[in-house]
């Protein structure tokens, strides 16, 4: 499933507000396609959403419930770039907060 910004931004605003109901607060860095995606819209597409997040499970259960209501792949969100980044750092100066989550956009 190819993502446009709005369909990317419009999913993570939904994981903002099922968080936010579940009591859930965290972090949720974004790299890749995403980051690319966000900060120059016009650029493209992506597959997914490369992130690292805490709470893993709680987020990683959030996120099943938008994707499903959206129709979008059970790994719309995902770590799959867990292996070859750094942890989460606390210096990039491009953050988002909202209800309780941090996000942060990488490239």
């Amino acid at each position: 499933m190819e993502m446009t910004r709005q369909k990317l931004m419009q999913l993570l605003n939904e994981l903002i507000e099922e968080c936010h109901t579940r009591g859930i607060e965290g972090t949720i860095a974004i790299y890749g396609g995403t980051a690319m995606v966000y900060y120059v819209p016009e650029l493209r597409t992506t597959q997914d959403v490369d992130s690292m997040f805490r709470p893993f499970s709680e987020i990683q259960s959030a996120a099943e419930v938008v994707g499903n209501r959206n129709n979008a792949p059970n790994n719309w969100l995902n770590m799959q770039i867990h292996d070859v980044m750094p942890p989460i750092g606390d210096d990039n100066p491009e953050v988002k907060i909202d209800l309780g989550m941090t996000f942060r956009f990488l490239i």
